[in-house]
């Protein structure tokens, strides 16, 4: 019975992985990165593969000799390096490390899975990382704890290089996919915990499988670029295209950030209803992509009921009439809609102290209305 509950979870494994490398094959293709996530994925499979014949093994389910229990020991420590190593190259190369642009860099990081690859030779022979005793039961070795800390300091430097670069303003359009890199190693870490109290069936392939997938549904969804209601770009595409705008400013347009939210949006809805409050959220929408079919604008939902536009304009002007004509028009529907703007400068450094300027105008202007009204 416990043979037969581990063969079918440890098939689901290799299942899962086996359709996610499909899909990914299939798919959109989306450069090297994503090439370097598909030999990740690839590197998975071959763990769980080896896993499971390990774990057989060990279960007493097939019986082999003593050096090929050696071998596909040695096979699935080497693996599970390797994907380690796979991983360190897709994740900086996510974070764009200038060390994964040359030759030298790559052949850099790969030298801790050649001393893995070294150690597992050698322990063919003395038995230091690991051996199989007269009974052809698996033992760990002395030198045990070197094979996880070469497998992990993989998985952990990469996940330290990721939150470095998550928490640094400068990047806060990537911010989550960063976080995204960073959390692979949790899976694998917990697994690998609960391997150390059940040293006869490896864990690790359990946690690896739980990380790509987790890894390839956040890609999936980070693909999706357009807000389902609105049909607006979401605030992902927005972060990304305000990102590229910012770095490649040259001064020659003024460059505004518009932010706007709808006046008692909660009123909207607690007395009318949600179905209504999504029609004025689509009103606004259908109301933005107007204004920027005229105009090179980029319209976006932020969440909510706000929305942002990123404009470049000649003058405050050509804005303010911007601004006017939108609610007018929004007006005419019965939405009143109030609207901040900022104007992108050096002195800004990164989104949000740019969407910060804009919204404490928006505010600004709430409290004036606010003041007139009462």
């Amino acid at each position: 019975m416990q043979v037969a509950a581990y063969l079918q979870f440890m098939l689901l494994c290799i299942f899962i992985l086996g359709m996610i490398l499909f899909h990914a094959v299939h798919g959109v293709s989306r450069g090297r990165g994503w090439r370097l996530f598909i030999g990740a994925i690839i590197g998975a499979l071959f763990c769980q593969i080896f896993d499971l014949l390990w774990g057989l093994i060990d279960l007493g389910t097939i019986t082999v000799s003593v050096p090929l229990h050696i071998f596909i020991c040695s096979l699935y420590y080497s693996s599970v390096t390797a994907l380690a190593l796979w991983w360190l190259y897709y994740s900086e190369y996510s974070l764009e490390s200038s060390l994964m642009k040359t030759r030298r860099g790559i052949a850099l990081y790969a030298l801790p899975y050649l001393l893995m690859i070294i150690l597992l030779m050698i322990s063919a022979k003395t038995g230091c990382i690991f051996y199989i005793d007269e009974n052809n039961v698996y033992q760990r070795g002395d030198l045990y704890f070197l094979s996880t800390l070469i497998t992990y300091s993989y998985l952990i430097f990469s996940s330290v290089r990721a939150l470095i670069k998550a928490f640094n303003k400068n990047n806060y359009a990537r911010k989550r996919d960063y976080l995204v890199l960073a959390s692979f190693p949790v899976f694998p870490c917990l697994m690998g915990v609960a391997q150390y109290f059940t040293p006869a069936i490896s864990m690790i392939g359990i946690g690896i499988t739980l990380a790509v997938t987790q890894i390839y549904l956040v890609s999936q969804e980070t693909l999706i670029s357009i807000d389902p209601l609105t049909r607006l770009n979401n605030r992902n595409q927005l972060l990304k295209y305000l990102s590229g705008k910012m770095k490649n400013y040259s001064g020659r347009a003024r460059l505004y950030l518009l932010i706007m939210d709808v006046d008692n949006f909660k009123t909207i809805n607690d007395k009318l209803g949600h179905v209504e409050g999504d029609n004025a959220l689509i009103q606004i929408a259908n109301t933005l992509k107007l204004h920027c079919a005229k105009k090179d604008y980029f319209a976006s939902r932020y969440g909510g009921d706000e929305f942002i536009m990123v404009c470049e304009a000649e003058s405050e002007e050509e804005i303010d009439a911007l601004c006017d004509s939108i609610e007018k028009e929004l007006a005419s529907h019965s939405i009143s809609l109030s609207i901040g703007y900022a104007l992108y400068s050096e002195d800004i450094k990164n989104i949000p102290d740019f969407i910060a300027k804009a919204d404490r105008n928006l505010y600004r202007i709430k409290r004036e209305r606010q003041s007139r009204v009462g």
